[in-house]
């Protein structure tokens, strides 16, 4: 069975690219982090669900859950157009049916990304972003 850890290294892996690519810090899930007045950020949960064993094949378990990336965009008074580019760039990154080969199985990405709608966090413009995801092993 894959675990939590190795899926999220890999989903983390994907988004530390995007965010150098952006030239956006990543506050990661349990690490500290303290956001600089005016720059643009985002942040990251991996919520992985039960693991579900699909059939007759109980040793063999499936790992679904989803990456929920929160995009937050420094208000500077220009609107939401900057937020909508970086929350299109990011959901570019994982189309849905992308296959990531992990150890002994592949992630997909399971659906489009959700995108929620954009409000006032502090002196941000945030964007949740949940990215959906299946584990299976080769078989």
């Amino acid at each position: 069975m894959m675990s939590n850890g190795v899926i999220r290294r890999v989903l983390e892996q994907r988004l530390s690219e995007w965010a150098v690519n952006q030239q956006i810090m990543v506050a990661w899930e349990g690490v500290r982090f303290t956001p600089t007045p005016g720059r643009d950020y985002c942040r990251a949960w991996l919520m992985p669900a039960p693991t579900i064993a699909p059939g007759i094949d109980l040793l063999r378990k499936n790992s679904v859950g989803y990456l929920q990336v929160a995009v937050m965009c420094a208000d500077s008074g220009v609107g939401v157009s900057m937020i909508d580019n970086l929350v299109a760039s990011l959901c570019a990154g994982y189309l849905i049916g992308t296959k990531i080969q992990i150890d002994a199985g592949y992630l997909c990405i399971t659906k489009i990304p959700e995108v929620g709608r954009v409000y006032i966090d502090e002196n941000y413009l945030r964007v949740d972003v949940f990215i959906y995801y299946f584990f299976t092993e080769k078989g």
